[in-house]
Formats: C-alpha cells, structure tokens, sequence
C-alpha cells in the first residue's frame, strides 16, 4: 500500500472512530441529560488537526504534536509548566553564586504553600536534567521539593489540589531542553 493511501486509510478511520464515539456520547448524555458538545468539539479539533497539521485553541494555534504550556523565562533558559496551574503557583528567582533559585509557591485560598524549588546550575549528582541558555550553554537542572507544613489549614480538596500541583513538576522535567 502507497504511503499516501495508508495515510488516508488511517485518516478514515480515525474520522470513523471520532464519529462512532460521538454517536456514544450523544446517547449516554441524552440518557443523562447533559450535553455532547465537548466531546462533538473534541472530535472536530482532532479532525481538523488531521487535515491541516495544527489545532485550534482559544489563545491561537498549537502545532500539531505540541503541548500548551506555562513558559516560565529564566536567566538561564525557559522552564515549562503545565499551564493549569498558571493562576494558582506562583514562582520567584533568585541568583547566588550563579545558581538561579526559582521557587514554585502553591496560592490555594489565599495562603501560600511551597511546592518545590528549582536550582539551575552548579554540581551535582542528581540532576534531573539540563536547560540550555539562549548561547547554548547547558546547566544541570535539580528539583528540591518541600513538604506540606502538618499545620496547613487545608480541606481534603484543598490538599489534593497541593499534591497535584507538586506532581506537574514531572511536566517541568519532561519538558527541560
């Protein structure tokens, strides 16, 4: 089979599934009154993507094959975040000894909590990875979490919304250059 024809053999069928699943969706949310829109929305987007190699989002175009995310600009290069969080952490830098300190703080109800921080650069054996600077010099990069204080006023809800912000620091270091 010809590249282009299994292209566009894969193509159909992932239209047929995208369809095939919407149809689903429309009868569990007729049976539960709610709405298919989403998941006719998702189906759309992925069908777009698949023509034209980019999909559309509320603050522009993504590449295909990209992920939207917070980018945070250091000194020393771009950290990137999961941007879910962009309103709720909050994140300072500081540079000693030309080690730049970026420090991710939790905002949950109007409090602060410390997730983890972020060291770029100096020596180590533990770094997570590396971050390259707009010269191309390359730093090691080591994550130090903080715990949750035991006498942090929150609610469970409030709590895993702590644990899960502290979990996208994987995002961050998946996505280190």
């Amino acid at each position: 089979m010809q590249t282009g024809k299994r292209i566009l053999f894969w193509t159909a069928g992932l239209i047929c599934t995208l369809i095939m699943s919407g149809c689903g969706a429309q009868k569990a949310a007729e049976s539960t009154g709610s709405s298919a829109d989403s998941t006719a929305s998702a189906a759309l987007s992925v069908v777009s993507e698949a023509e034209t190699g980019s999909l559309p989002t509320e603050s522009g175009t993504l590449s295909a094959g990209t992920e939207q995310d917070w980018v945070i600009p250091t000194q020393y290069g771009d950290l990137h975040f999961d941007d879910q969080w962009q309103d709720s952490v909050k994140t300072s830098e500081t540079d000693q000894d030309g080690v730049a300190d970026v420090a991710f703080t939790a905002e949950i109800d109007g409090s602060s909590y410390p997730l983890f921080d972020v060291k770029i650069g100096g020596d180590g054996d533990d770094a997570v990875g590396t971050l390259k600077d707009s010269e191309g010099n390359k730093r090691n990069v080591y994550i130090e979490p903080h715990d949750l204080d035991e006498g942090a006023s929150l609610d469970d809800s409030e709590k895993n919304q702590y644990y899960a912000m502290k979990e996208s620091v994987n995002y961050l270091i998946d996505h280190l250059g």
